[in-house]
């Protein structure tokens, strides 16, 4: 891993330690910090005489502490002179010469960067690059020149090369530099630039590149399995000028070895897992030392000898993590249906669907919470003796787990406190996957009748039982919670001092009882979602081949998932409120629980003119209802397998409203014509030649779409309730219909219809502007609804042309055009919703347009031109 991912891309580097450590892990970010690694031991060198220099980490937060392991496998920890000892503070070692002489750089007390050397006698040099505010060392040869990279004041990278007398020379790759690895004897560089390509900088000054086999360009392709190709990963150059490195032509990268030559050796250690290997280091004897991934993603050292044998490094007291998270689950389906012809003018359906699928299961990384235990609840993990052996001691201290009868808690607090109990799903009775299985039964019926003799007629309808069980996204909530530590910490004061610093996430108020969440945890018998789905259509034959069709669709969705939040008191109009919150022994647990519904009805006309004449039409308008009650929370929006936080959980109908994305007027025609013009049309039928080559064979198509707004919610932020879990997030009193008003860009909705929960409409805004002032606590949220709003509509009117020219037999040219949006039509975006946000000017943006609509279905005009040649 390379030291400037560490320090100033810190997206990169995490997202670099995933693909190589943990491919089917789960973001090490979910809410604040949660830790979730593997072993930390890092071998980085090894030396003609087998000294290997490394370093490792006692916790997740560690820089690392330098190590030195002596070819007799003495191991001796390095203390840096000035090297901080906060989180992400300490020294790591990168090369070690023939001499002894060793090569680092460390984190002082600051969280700034310099670099060292170390002879064999234990003495330090520490120094920094010309103009560097942050140095980091790469590699030592035997002359005692040293090679690195720094970071410059306009966050430029740039190698330096460092004499034995301490004078500095800067210089860059070939297209620029991105790291520098190593350097040999001879002064030969090596590094890897800016496009992903290895280089190799002569003493000289003449550099080259080079590609391990099968690497392509940096970055992320789809095609590229399930991560990003970074390049060619170089690691260290001997003295005949031999280079190891790692390819990343396949996910996670293998270790290579070039040759002088330039041929390529691949290779892993044995017990190499999917996350991969890369080398670090390499001797003049042939000897290479790095680091492997195993099977359970843990890290390991490695050393290679010439002859090709493996020896696995770990470092004394290096922590070991969790294990990947990967669930499984087999799906049982059945299906039986029949059509039966009842008489001549009814045909009848007949179907039945049964469907079981478990939840998706892992042996190792699931957590659930069990709300029966009252004040604590209990903490069931899988029964797999892994699981029990991954627990993370600062999780455990944090919700203070029973020791009882697992001792996983180093530090549990002495009563009066309760402890949480904490056992396997076998020891809890539970199922394995942590939630009941369903076996779900979908009946389904149909018909389809011609009441009049001539067939132009026909009325069709029916009725079915549909399931949909949650998987992925459910599954997620529950992988890789008692094995990692969640927390959250923020640094007060912009700019002064130690606002750059990590915090030190050990700090025992920290880890005090009430402070650790939950998020998500899944009700075990939560059941599958399933809807109820009827329809009734009317089909009539206008005239050949035009026709219209008016239906009756509807749904009713039942055991819908939403998330409430168990800690959440009763409401009060005390401040602060009484009520006891369910769980003290959490800050937070949020539960994915079925019970949520839907309800859809709509009528639709169609109007279809199927291919005749050279024109095809469709037109189709929808008049709809969507009102639901899991809604993500406070915005409007399509919920999908998971939902938002539900506003009160002791009133989930209070959130039964309009859904965001469901428009209630819908009218969208589309057509495509080939225009009467040229040889054998209505306009000029007799053309030829190059006449009918210019004006005849254009097809022209178009799609209108008009239609509402979508639904939206207001809301504000002020605890009215007394116990609102979402940031004091709520909706404000309505009285009246906020539509109802001239609507303009500064101001779409009624702003007066609306007041602080338990107010007056209209009277509790602040001076001169929309924004309402709230103080009252009145033990309740307020009684607007959810999508009591409607936003813009939308015109849009895209036309397309196209032609063929012919040129001979085999060859043929196409013109395009397009153009969407063609009147140009401004489409507002979303007015702000907020009641509380001040805006740019002070005085409030509720009901403000801010923007207009992007994309096809509503953005500015755009027009595209195309001519293509065929053959």
């Amino acid at each position: 891993m390379h030291p400037f991912w560490e320090y100033k891309v810190a997206a990169l580097r995490v997202a670099v330690f995933l693909l190589r450590h943990r491919p089917h892990s789960q973001p090490l970010t979910r809410q604040g910090l949660e830790l979730r690694w593997g072993s930390a031991t890092f071998v980085q060198d090894i030396n003609a005489e087998g000294d290997i220099v490394g370093y490792f980490k006692t916790t997740p937060f560690d820089l690392g502490h330098a190590f030195v392991r002596s070819a007799a496998g003495v191991l001796t920890v390095l203390d840096v002179p000035g090297q901080g000892t906060q989180n992400n503070q300490g020294a790591t070692t990168r090369r070690i010469n023939s001499a002894g002489t060793i090569v680092g750089y460390f984190a002082d007390s600051q969280s700034v960067f310099h670099g060292f050397t170390r002879t064999l006698d234990g003495n330090f040099t520490v120094f920094d690059a010309p103009g560097a505010i942050a140095t980091y060392t790469a590699g030592i040869n035997d002359a005692g020149s040293v090679a690195g990279q720094f970071v410059d004041n306009n966050l430029a990278v740039h190698g330096f090369l460092r004499g034995q007398d301490g004078s500095f020379a800067v210089f860059d790759g070939p297209g620029g530099t991105f790291s520098v690895a190593a350097i040999n004897s001879g002064g030969t560089v090596i590094g890897l630039g800016l496009s992903g390509d290895g280089f190799l900088r002569n003493p000289d000054g003449t550099s080259a590149i080079f590609d391990a086999p099968g690497v392509g360009s940096i970055g992320c392709d789809p095609n590229f399995g399930t991560g990003c190709n970074f390049g060619t990963g170089v690691a260290d150059i001997n003295t005949s000028a031999s280079i190891v490195g790692t390819d990343y032509a396949t996910v996670g990268g293998q270790s290579f070895a070039r040759a002088p030559s330039g041929g390529f050796t691949i290779f892993n250690p044995p017990g190499t897992g999917t996350a991969g290997s890369s080398p670090t280091g390499l001797n003049d004897s042939g000897a290479i030392v790095g680091n492997y991934s195993d099977a359970n993603n843990a890290t390991h050292g490695y050393l290679r000898s010439p002859d090709g044998t493996f020896t696995t490094i770990d470092a004394p007291n290096a922590f070991q993590g969790a294990n990947s998270i990967d669930g499984t689950t087999t799906h049982y389906f059945a299906y039986a249906a029949d059509t039966f012809r009842a008489t001549k003018k009814l045909t009848l359906d007949f179907g039945l669907r049964i469907s079981r699928i478990p939840p998706l299961y892992d042996p190792i990384n699931l957590t659930n919470f069990d709300p029966s235990v009252p004040g604590t609840g209990r903490v069931i993990i899988s029964s797999d003796p892994r699981s029990l052996a991954a627990t993370q001691p600062l999780w455990a201290q944090a919700v203070n787990a029973c020791n009882d009868p697992h001792p996983v808690n180093p530090n549990p607090q002495p009563p009066p406190a309760k402890c949480t109990p904490f056992l396997t799903a076998k020891e809890a009775g539970w199922p394995k996957q942590l939630r009941k299985t369903y076996t779900d039964f979908g009946p389904r019926v149909g018909f389809a009748y011609r009441p009049f003799a001539d067939n132009k007629t026909v009325i069709r309808g029916g009725a079915g039982i549909y399931d949909v069980t949650t998987l992925g996204a459910v599954f997620n909530s529950v992988a890789g919670i008692h094995d990692g530590f969640q927390a959250n910490y923020s640094n007060a004061g912009f700019g002064g001092a130690g606002f750059f610093q990590f915090p030190n996430v050990q700090d025992p108020s920290r880890l005090a009882l009430g402070t650790q969440s939950f998020f998500t945890a899944n009700r075990m018998d939560k059941k599958d979602p399933y809807s109820i789905q009827w329809n009734l259509s009317v089909e009539r034959e206008l005239h050949g081949n035009t026709a219209l069709r008016v239906s009756y669709i509807a749904n009713r969705a039942n055991q819908l998932t939403w998330s409430p939040n168990l800690n959440q008191p009763l409401p009060s109009a005390i401040t602060p409120n009484p009520n006891p919150i369910p769980f003290p022994a959490w800050n937070k647990v949020r539960i994915r629980t079925s019970g949520a519904i839907s309800t859809y009805e709509s009528m639709q006309t169609e109007l279809i003119h199927k291919y005749s004449h050279g024109l095809t039409f469709q037109s189709t308008w929808t008049w709809a209802r969507n009102l639901a009650d899991n809604e993500s929370w406070p915005r409007s929006s399509f919920s999908g397998e998971i939902t938002g936080d539900a506003m009160n959980q002791y009133n989930l109908r209070g959130d039964y409203g309009n859904v965001g994305g469901t428009r209630k007027h819908r009218w969208i025609t589309t057509m495509v014509d080939e225009l009467p013009i040229g040889k054998g049309r209505y306009l000029l039928g007799n053309a030829h030649g190059v006449l009918n080559a210019i004006v005849g064979g254009w097809r022209l198509s178009t799609i209108f779409l008009v239609q509402s707004g979508p639904f939206d919610t207001p809301f504000l932020k002020f605890d009215s309730s007394g116990n609102s879990v979402n940031n004091g997030f709520n909706r404000p009193d309505l009285a009246g219909n906020p539509n109802n008003v001239h609507q303009t860009r500064t101001q779409w909705w009624n702003p007066n219809v609306f007041a602080c929960p338990g107010g007056t409409p209209g009277q509790d805004y602040a001076p001169n502007t929309v924004i309402l002032s709230c103080s009252n606590v009145i033990g309740r949220f307020g009684n607007a609804a959810v999508g009591s709003l409607v936003g813009p509509g939308t015109v849009n009117l895209s036309l397309g042309l196209a032609k063929d020219f012919p040129l001979t037999e085999r060859f043929s040219l196409k013109f395009e055009a397009s153009f969407t949006n063609l009147p140009n039509h401004p489409n507002f975006d979303d007015p702000r919703n907020n009641l509380s946000e001040s805006g740019d000017t002070g005085t409030g943006s509720f009901g403000q347009v801010l923007a207009t609509r992007i994309g096809d279905a509503g953005g500015n005009r755009v027009g595209q031109f195309a001519l293509r040649l065929e053959f």
